[in-house]
């Protein structure tokens, strides 16, 4: 069996990730030769990379998107007697991740069964819903173009040559797949060749007017009963509004739970590619990286030794602190700084066995915290809790008292030892999470990030930002968990500034530059205060849509 690959690539920046190598490695198993046509440049790092799976590699012009791409190779790039001399040629692309079982598999499978002219991975059953820049008044049945299995006779007939040549190609995404995934499959059946998909997802579809996508909608049912072998990376970065269609907004997190357990597939090469190319706030919640801990209970096994350093400047604070951390657990050490030295005999009276630092002139923000680690022996820790007081700030933007703001962060960061377990035991069973922040009140957000320019502020400390950024940027909040590699580069950033440090400036860069040293944010929340929360924001919610409250 002579099969030819042609893997259709694009990155904005040029950059091969390791999920590509693992994708092209996988799929050189099947394949007699590889045939790689690139969208745009490639950096000379991706181009060695790419050489290593692929006998050729064109680079062409940015245009018409895979569409375009398959045009050229068919009409351009590769004479008919070329790719005519194979049994097979399978055309997939990068916008998949994966994949997760064995490729050679999955093609012997579709070998057994029952005979076809041209196979996919997934199908979409034909609907009523309209396609945006189709003529046509539904979506009609097809194959999904991501990855295609044309077979002998119909990859030597001459109007499959006839149908690249033809192709209109358009740099509009709808009207692309409009002439191209959408007319595909029933152009092919109109001459007499069989279709047929791995993945029968027709059996999944029993809305036809929904024209859902069901590598989407049934994204975790695809992994888990049908055993697909890709996870399609758009689902990834789908907004809300699109992530709830037809589901809870749950099928990114349920697959990825699967993937980890069930397959051998990394899922550290999906974090690097998210990582470098989209902001967190553009995936975090496709992932649900939100973690709702007890505080009543916690796992009997050792923990990793951690440090929390406080900040207490007043007596409430102290008091209040108090209240949630009441003891530490065995592997925790608690440091308190202090601007005030009458302070003192407080703080003994209530944390007897911390260390205190005391810090006159020390500035306000958590750039000044995290510097006071350099007088600490960090190495001795694995995570680290900064407790920045907020006190005295009212320009802050916020409608709820500082006492109030101070109960939430204490309580969902130090709410106890049992918590604080569960807290570092989230860590260790996640080790691509680099931070944990308390919940984001829901008035704040827009007071946090106003006025502050990110990309000036990241050029400036050094800090690599995603190709595409949100619009509202990720950032962290005043207080904070932090995985101590993550803590590591943070010093680096700011040890090497020789300016005065801007007093929010880590708020705003140090999730870039977890993100930047290969880890993910997350957000905290004790139970019994993600129930107070819960309440607030159903109230928020209610008020919005009667119109008693404009948020």
């Amino acid at each position: 069996m002579r099969r030819l690959g042609v893997f259709v690539f694009y990155d904005p920046q040029g950059v091969v990730d390791d999920y590509v190598v693992f994708l092209l490695a996988s799929m050189r198993k099947v394949c007699t030769e590889i045939v790689t046509v690139c969208n745009g440049f490639l950096t000379e790092e991706g181009h060695d990379r790419l050489s290593q799976w692929s006998e050729t590699i064109f680079c062409r012009e940015n245009t018409g998107m895979d569409a375009g791409a398959l045009k050229d190779f068919f009409t351009n790039l590769r004479s008919r007697e070329y790719w005519n001399t194979f049994d097979e040629l399978v055309w997939f692309n990068d916008t998949c991740y994966g994949p997760l079982v064995p490729i050679d598999k999955v093609f012997e499978e579709m070998k057994q069964r029952e005979p076809c002219d041209f196979w996919g991975i997934t199908i979409h059953a034909r609907s009523n819903a309209k396609w945006p820049g189709s003529k046509q008044p539904g979506i009609a049945e097809h194959l999904q173009s991501y990855f295609i299995v044309i077979r002998q006779p119909l990859l030597q007939d001459e109007r499959f040559y006839l149908f690249w040549k033809d192709m209109k190609i358009s740099d509009n995404f709808n009207l692309t797949v409009s002439n191209y995934e959408l007319s595909l499959t029933k152009t092919f059946a109109s001459w007499g060749y069989i279709y047929a998909a791995f993945c029968d997802t027709r059996k999944l579809d029993t809305n036809p007017d929904c024209g859902c996508n069901p590598t989407a909608y049934a994204m975790y049912r695809l992994v888990s009963q049908y055993h697909c072998p890709f996870v399609k990376r758009k689902n990834f970065i789908r907004t809300n509004a699109e992530a709830t269609v037809s589901t809870n907004g749950e099928q990114v997190m349920r697959s990825m739970s699967y993937i980890r357990s069930h397959t051998t597939y990394d899922t550290a090469l999906i974090y690097r590619n998210l990582m470098r190319l989209y902001d967190q706030e553009l995936w975090k919640g496709n992932l649900c990286l939100n973690f709702t801990l007890p505080s009543e209970y916690s796992a009997n096994d050792p923990t990793p030794p951690a440090l929390i350093l406080a900040e207490l400047d007043h007596e409430d604070s102290i008091h209040e602190l108090s209240e949630s951390l009441c003891s530490l657990s065995e592997s925790c050490d608690l440091n308190v700084i202090t601007r005030r030295t009458e302070l003192i005999p407080t703080i003994k009276k209530f944390f007897p066995s911390c260390n205190i630092t005391v810090s006159s002139n020390r500035p306000q923000g958590l750039a000044s915290l995290f510097l006071v680690l350099n007088q600490i022996e960090t190495d001795k820790y694995k995570y680290f809790c900064i407790l920045q007081e907020m006190w005295g700030n009212p320009s802050n933007g916020l409608h709820i008292s500082e006492s109030s703001i101070r109960f939430s962060m204490y309580g969902n960061l130090v709410a106890g030892p049992h918590f604080i377990r569960n807290v570092i035991h989230t860590f260790e069973s996640e080790p691509l999470l680099g931070i944990l922040n308390p919940p984001v009140f829901p008035q704040s957000r827009s007071a946090m990030v106003a006025h502050f320019n990110l990309k000036q502020a990241a050029k400036d400390y050094g800090i690599p930002l995603p190709q595409r950024l949100c619009d509202y940027e990720a950032f962290c909040q005043p207080s904070l968990w932090c995985r101590k590699e993550v803590v590591l580069a943070a010093l680096e950033k700011l040890n090497d500034q020789t300016s005065p440090l801007d007093p929010g400036v880590l708020e705003h860069l140090l999730c870039y530059i977890a993100l930047s040293s290969g880890y993910s944010c997350g957000e905290v929340k004790e139970s019994r205060q993600a129930a107070c929360l819960q309440e607030s924001q159903q109230w928020l919610i209610n008020g919005f849509y009667s119109g008693n409250i404009d948020l």
